[in-house]
């Protein structure tokens, strides 16, 4: 592991991470058991699910505002330390109040595209460039085993002391991720308070800039076709639990379990990887779109399961690098406005992709779904590669 990535205010940052990881992901179960169990319907959890999306593309735009125009670690400690009264309020919420749910969802969800911002923002400062591919690679891993530990750990409070106990923890988690942020050394480098009396404006001066970058272009082309194909596996993945392969609902515990192991495989994979990040990302892309193929047409649950590791540690692959040709090519005074657009782009075709997806799924089925739109991020993967090469070419020729 180089130097850097040793430092105390990376460890920090991996340590506030992982821990509010698994306080979240604990948070989301807790949350869904008591919605159903309170009303036994679903409509409270896909009504949880809505007011996580809406407004949020607002706020992405502001969190981009945010992060280039104030002190990034103070944003950081500040949405966490906001996030520990906000969560801990869940603890007040019954049969007759489950609205208490939805606002809760709508503000943490918030909060954290405020926050996720500006430590993606704030990690170009803190790292080499070189370093920021492994940084990343071990974020994403940190998160996939966030994923082993949290559903286990939840079930067992669930058990023992019922979902209140999970809401107070997780109020815990955000309070001790915002202490570690407090340790982190951090000199800003953005132009603090730049503009402050045209605060708004300033993030469209910061959006038209991405048209100077090639790769991150691209970046956002592709990785909006997947963000659209998520989002509908992320809706038809109980179907093809249940109808496919026949493993009732309960299987898609054993499909998250075999995403998170392909993550934790990402990076061995990217420390040894040497070739250049974009085309990287684009290969990754493609047997990411193929993997979707398989997994919606295959009746083997072995198949499945081994298509869904593969998914995984490609998937993985696909976000490392898109997150660091982004770190690596935007100049860190408008890096916090391409992040938020960034994600604006993915909300709104995942959006695009919930919408879509009842729809498809009743005259034409999963596996013409995934086949369609798995050739259209097909498509639009090679068409990037083919555009970075000639534009390599054009390079080595003048």
């Amino acid at each position: 592991m180089k130097k850097g990535i040793r430092d105390k205010n990376i460890i920090m940052l991996f340590i506030g991470g992982f821990i509010s990881n698994i306080g979240d992901m604990m948070y989301n179960l807790a949350l869904t058991i008591t919605l159903y169990t309170a009303s036994q319907s679903i409509t409270p959890v896909a009504i949880m699910f809505l007011a996580r999306g809406v407004l949020r593309i607002p706020i992405q735009y502001l969190s981009g505002i945010l992060a280039d125009n104030f002190n990034r670690k103070y944003i950081i400690i500040v949405t966490n330390i906001i996030s520990v009264p906000v969560a801990l309020s869940l603890v007040l919420m019954n049969k007759g109040s489950l609205w208490i749910g939805y606002v809760v969802a709508f503000l943490l969800q918030s909060l954290n595209d405020i926050d996720i911002c500006s430590e993606n923002s704030i990690l170009p400062e803190l790292v080499k460039k070189e370093e920021l591919a492994e940084v990343n690679s071990i974020f994403s891993v940190l998160g996939k085993i966030a994923i082993f530990i949290s559903p286990a750990l939840a079930g067992l409070l669930y058990k023992s002391y019922g979902t209140t106990s999970i809401f107070i923890i997780n109020s815990l988690t955000f309070l001790i991720a915002g202490l570690a942020f407090t340790l982190i050394k951090y000199i800003p480098q953005n132009t603090i308070g730049s503009n402050k009396s045209n605060i708004l404006a300033s993030g469209f001066k910061g959006f038209k800039l991405i048209k100077s970058y090639g790769s991150v272009i691209l970046i956002f082309i592709v990785m909006s076709s997947f963000s659209l194909l998520g989002m509908m596996y992320e809706v038809m993945k109980v179907a093809v639990s249940d109808i496919n392969l026949g493993l009732g609902a309960d299987g898609i515990i054993y499909f998250g379990y075999a995403l998170a192991i392909g993550g934790l495989v990402s990076p061995l994979i990217v420390k040894f990887i040497k070739k250049k990040e974009i085309n990287i990302f684009i290969v990754a892309s493609l047997v990411v779109a193929f993997t979707y193929i398989v997994w919606s047409s295959t009746h083997n649950i072995y198949i499945s399961f081994i298509i869904l590791i593969i998914a995984g540690l490609f998937k993985s692959i696909q976000g490392i690098y898109s997150t660091t040709i982004i770190q690596k090519d935007i100049s860190n005074q408008y890096i916090g406005r391409i992040f938020a657009l960034y994600k604006m782009i993915l909300t709104l075709t995942a959006m695009i992709g919930i919408s879509l997806s009842p729809i498809l799924y009743r005259f034409i089925g999963i596996r013409y779904i995934f086949l369609l739109f798995s050739l259209l991020a097909i498509l639009l993967s090679s068409f990037a590669l083919v555009y970075n090469m000639k534009k390599n070419t054009i390079k080595i020729t003048n």
